[in-house]
């Protein structure tokens, strides 16, 4: 992806794009939405078709990106052979919100470019990515410098992870991800419209902030025996209980055993003070 880039989707669908990632995954917490703004006067979305190489072995890599859209394949093969099934391989891909060149980005060394890139990376399916070239990080520097630190940063946030994960084995915030269902969002809203503390919750709120309110709470279902959050995790979430029964298992589990029945909202403190489960 070398020369200088040129967007192929507009900043308005882009920062949609942008919003739905930051429901999908947890890459831009800590982040505002109006971060998002800065950040897509850096990065450049760029398309790709399945096959298309974005990583050559033994190559240098000259530019970071965060995977939007679609999926990427680790390695030539799109299959593996009997064999390397039986040995315990397997294929690796990259899912959305995951990144590309965010070490040789975060290192700063002045080098990135030179570095080679340990493995192939190749279109499973179409999609896009959110691309910055490393020969235009100086440029970028000097012409949105609040971007360039929003990316700097989602790099080395990325870069650390990855690093912790190598050295230990474990991720390090192992989040359970919330898998967003669609056909909830209408009985969700019929129950913030009628339960008395949800509403009491609400009574702050005036008629816009409501509605954008109602407009991006996310519904999803479970099933007995489902764990929806991770004891010592961090995603500064909300969750409302709209039906069923939910039971927190704390460090002194079972002498005391929390209950969440409908009504209940959990995660205010985690939420208000960005800590982690307990």
């Amino acid at each position: 992806m070398s020369g200088r880039l040129g967007s192929d989707i507009d900043a308005g669908y882009a920062k949609k794009i942008f919003d739905l990632i930051s429901t999908e995954t947890n890459i831009f917490t800590g982040f505002a939405p109006a971060d998002f703004d800065e950040i897509l006067h850096v990065l450049k979305i760029v398309t790709f078709k399945k096959g298309e190489k974005l990583a050559a072995k033994g190559e240098s890599l000259d530019y970071f990106g965060i995977l939007l859209y679609g999926s990427l394949r680790i390695g030539e093969a799109a299959k593996l052979t009997p064999k390397e099934v039986k040995q315990g391989k397997t294929i690796h891909y990259l899912k959305i919100g995951d990144m590309i060149g965010h070490q040789n980005l975060a290192e700063q060394s002045g080098e990135c470019m030179s570095e080679t890139w340990k493995f192939d990376v190749l279109a499973e399916t179409d999609g896009s990515i959110a691309v910055l070239p490393f020969g235009e990080i100086k440029t970028e520097i000097r012409r949105q410098p609040k971007g360039m630190f929003k990316v700097l940063e989602l790099a080395a946030n990325q870069a650390y992870e990855t690093n912790y994960f190598n050295i230990t084995g474990e991720l390090l915030n192992p989040i359970i991800p919330f898998v967003n269902h669609p056909n909830t969002l209408k009985k969700v809203r019929e129950f913030f419209t009628k339960d008395q503390v949800i509403r009491t919750f609400m009574a702050g709120f005036d008629r816009k902030d409501e509605r954008i309110f109602m407009n991006d709470v996310k519904g999803s279902n479970s099933q007995p025996g489902d764990r929806i959050i991770r004891r010592g995790t961090k995603d500064r979430s909300l969750y409302f209980v709209i039906a069923g029964k939910y039971i927190g298992l704390g460090e002194d589990y079972p002498a005391k055993k929390e209950t969440y029945k409908a009504g209940a909202i959990i995660g205010v403190t985690q939420f208000l003070h960005d800590d982690k489960w307990t």
